[in-house]
């Protein structure tokens, strides 16, 4: 029985290709930044959670009035193909600190990070990142139940803070404060309100730094609630902008995908805590066979090819 020219094709094939590697998965889920040396060559899908924003602090002054609950983060990802040594630098949002509860007012709630994967460090490409919630707002003795902040952003810019507070940034940069500071974006810091402003991702994503009743912003550029009520900006590719004196919650931060990556995704309202960030091993890379692997295919098909043609 003389082998197939089919068979004499696989064999070949199978000498080109070799043994598929082992897959490899990476989960980030402590707030900060962390880095990853890829060790197994294939396609890998990315996603990123944003984190929420804090609770705005209660008023305890004629009778209970309750702080806005903190916007929720958003959920990006996709596919990309990495190589052996290539180096990914993640970082992970942090959830914003709640504002503490106040006889005539609360404190606003610290804006929420954004999640963001980078290829090489943090000076280099963004892949996938998921803006954070804004910082709810403080309830006051006269203006009442604070307002809740706003989710992250499925789109680039950030959003403004509510009740008229500080516009979102758009183009990676940070939003604008009000009295809650604004969130960072990806290039540049938010702006200060009556509190801190979030770090722009490049700069390292620190929180803003809170003062009084406030509630600190969450690593991956939240903007600092307020002392009397505003919220934080959310982090993320735009800051949100931050929170008014009247018990608004901040804006959410902006989010993004690269155009290269494949089989795209994203869900709104997605995170209630701290963020995360997932590396997953999907599959081998697409073969495309190289000068040396033709050579290899040469030698076995054309024995198998003799034998063949030997036998006819």
């Amino acid at each position: 029985m003389r082998p197939s020219l089919t068979a004499i094709a696989l064999a070949g094939a199978v000498l080109a290709s070799g043994t598929a590697s082992a897959t490899t998965s990476f989960n980030f889920t402590a707030p900060g930044e962390h880095t990853v040396v890829i060790d197994t060559a294939g396609i890998y899908t990315l996603t990123a959670i944003g984190a929420a924003g804090g609770t705005g602090g209660n008023s305890t002054r004629g009778g209970l009035a309750f702080g806005g609950a903190g916007g929720l983060g958003a959920e990006f990802g996709g596919r990309t193909t990495l190589g052996v040594g290539d180096l990914l630098t993640v970082i992970v949002g942090g959830v914003g600190k709640n504002g503490s509860e106040g006889s005539s007012y609360g404190g606003g709630g610290g804006g929420g990070g954004g999640s963001f994967v980078f290829r090489g460090t943090t000076s280099g490409t963004p892949l996938v990142i998921a803006g954070g919630g804004g910082g709810g707002g403080g309830a006051g003795s006269i203006t009442g139940n604070g307002k809740a902040g706003r989710n992250a952003s499925t789109d680039n810019g950030g959003s403004g803070g509510n009740l008229s507070g500080g516009a979102g940034g758009t183009g990676g940069q940070g939003g604008a404060g009000s009295a809650g500071g604004g969130g960072g974006g990806l290039t540049s810091d938010g702006t200060p309100g009556s509190d801190g402003a979030g770090s722009g991702a490049k700069a390292g994503g620190a929180g803003g730094t809170a003062s009084g009743l406030g509630g600190a912003g969450g690593v991956g550029g939240g903007g600092a609630g307020n002392d009397s009520t505003g919220g934080g900006g959310g982090g993320g590719y735009s800051g949100g902008g931050g929170g008014t004196f009247n018990g608004s919650g901040g804006g959410g931060g902006g989010s993004f995908l690269d155009a290269r990556l494949s089989n795209t995704f994203f869900f709104a309202a997605i995170g209630t805590g701290n963020g995360s960030v997932n590396i997953e091993f999907f599959a081998p890379p697409t073969a495309v066979p190289a000068p040396g692997a033709l050579v290899l295919f040469g030698p076995a098909a054309l024995s198998l090819l003799g034998l063949w043609r030997g036998r006819r």
